[in-house]
């Protein structure tokens, strides 16, 4: 029997036999442990670390499972031509009694499905590509939003704790005023200050509370101010080496395959419409040239961002060098002070300002340690073929 082509079937699946009270009772049990997991799986969302939400965010993503469906029906759509072409070909083989004109169409057929099944094997690799460069892009993109809430929550202590300092500050300041030590101004000047920090830790963490919502809702997690970010545990930063030839992360990037894949196609294309007349031809050229001139196009710009990605990672490794030279000097006076303020020869005052100056050196150094974490992980992407 001659079989449709490209039809796909639904598959039913029944299932037979009644409930015993026993069955019942093993239902209900499974429902107290279903309904206990996922009060589990509720209470650990709610302490998130960085490899839950990348593991999360590639399990539930709705771009990926679109890619899948995709190549589902690929995979469908090859199966049926190659079901279909044996049908032909055994039809062709074993009959004889076709009347005039019936055996050219089946031929016509067969090569129709041959086209097909050339045409689907670079789409099926597109797809492929298409799935592997969306799951890097995914494990890129959250774990960029994961480290810039972590700054952010950084940011947000920091600012806090200089915000106490500048409430110490002006208690002394006001009893420096009260004696004729300093103006009013220098009172108010300072009270403006603090207004305008306090304003900016509003702001900062209004961004923290957005920026978590779209992370959120990304990963299909809901809500709550009780969700904890985990700390990165360890950051490493060293100097990172460019390789000598860039052209191989080049040639092994998804977006240099595809366009390299575009290309076969669009020569496949005009292959199988080489007699569809002057005007279609050309066209068909004309889509191979684009092909060509876009890979061109992808070479450069991939070149330019490898090369940016390398600057970067440069001028922060630099930065930090730089932060952490300037700390160990900072470390040193801090212990200077510390003998001298022991043995009484400066006041509580001038000690805690060198201490506040370490604590934001430090905090320095943290945010540079998370900028060089995020240009590693691009790093990284780019050698396994992702760059954005």
């Amino acid at each position: 029997m001659k079989k449709a082509l490209f039809t796909f079937g639904a598959v039913g699946l029944l299932v037979s036999g009644a409930y015993t009270s026993t069955n019942a009772y093993a239902s209900e049990s499974v429902n107290v442990v279903t309904e206990s997991q996922e009060q589990a799986v509720q209470e650990d969302l709610m302490n998130l670390t960085l490899e839950k939400v990348v593991n999360r965010a590639l399990t539930d993503n709705s771009n990926l499972q679109i890619l899948s469906y995709q190549l589902d029906i690929l995979d469908r759509q090859k199966h049926g031509a190659e079901n279909n072409l044996d049908d032909i070909e055994d039809l062709l083989d074993d009959r004889d009694d076709f009347v005039f004109g019936e055996k050219a169409g089946y031929y016509d057929s067969r090569d129709q499905l041959l086209d097909l099944l050339e045409q689907l094997g670079p789409k099926k690799e597109l797809s492929e590509m298409q799935m592997a460069s969306t799951k890097e892009g995914v494990q890129t993109l959250v774990t960029s939003r994961y480290v810039q809430l972590l700054a952010l929550q950084d940011q947000i202590e920091l600012s806090k704790q200089s915000l106490e300092w500048l409430e110490e500050d002006l208690k002394v300041l006001k009893l420096k005023n009260e004696v004729g030590l300093v103006s009013k101004t220098d009172v108010r000047n300072l009270e403006r200050e603090m207004e305008s920090l306090a304003s900016k830790i509003d702001d900062t963490q209004a961004t923290y509370d957005d920026e978590l919502l779209k992370l959120l809702v990304d990963l299909n997690i809901p809500y709550s101010e009780n969700i904890t970010l985990a700390d990165i545990e360890t950051i490493e930063v060293a100097q990172v080496e460019k390789p000598a030839e860039i052209k191989t992360l080049i040639d092994n990037s998804y977006t240099m395959k595809t366009a390299t894949k575009d290309v076969e196609v669009a020569e496949l294309n005009l292959k199988q419409n080489w007699y569809s007349g002057t005007a279609g031809r050309q066209t068909y050229q004309i889509q191979v040239d684009i092909a060509k001139e876009q890979v061109t196009q992808s070479e450069k710009e991939l070149t330019n961002s490898i090369n940016s990605l390398y600057d970067q990672a440069d001028t922060i490794y630099e930065s930090y060098q730089d932060v952490q030279r300037e700390l160990s000097y900072l470390e040193e006076d801090q212990n200077r002070l510390r003998i001298q303020y022991e043995v009484g020869l400066i006041s509580k005052v001038d000690y805690e300002k060198i201490n506040r100056s370490v604590e934001q050196k430090e905090a320095q150094l943290e945010q540079l340690k998370y900028n060089y974490f995020m240009v590693q992980k691009q790093i990284e992407a780019a050698q396994r073929g992702y760059i954005s």
